[in-house]
């Protein structure tokens, strides 16, 4: 009886802590929650951030940063990034008007995704 009142409190604990859906527009906690920690070589201008209220990890993110050309360079690679054949971009439509690229902007996706 005992073990099933435990298991009830964990279950009735789980659903209620993952009901609740985070946002954020301040900058340096949004680079944070993608991130996990925020480098003193990062100047973070505007962010926006949203976490779905449920178990499955689902997150929107749109940061605009500056960030030294050593970090942007190991960025890159620990993500396989190239530069995007394309010149045609798909934004969300939800995106802010800060996150809009401007001309001659460059972008990057995962190789192989081109």
């Amino acid at each position: 009886m005992k073990l099933t009142k435990s298991l009830f409190f964990i279950l009735i604990l789980f659903i209620t802590v993952s009901c609740f859906e985070k946002n954020s527009n301040e900058a340096n906690e949004v680079f944070e929650l993608w991130s996990g920690n925020l480098p003193n070589d990062i100047e973070v201008r505007n962010g926006k951030y949203w976490r779905s209220s449920h178990f499955t990890y689902e997150y929107i993110v749109y940061l605009d940063f500056q960030a030294t050309e050593n970090w942007i360079e190991k960025f890159k690679k620990q993500n396989s990034l190239e530069i995007q054949k394309s010149k045609t971009v798909n934004l969300p439509s939800d995106a802010p008007i800060w996150f809009l690229p401007k001309p001659g902007f460059t972008f990057y996706c995962p190789k192989g995704f081109n």
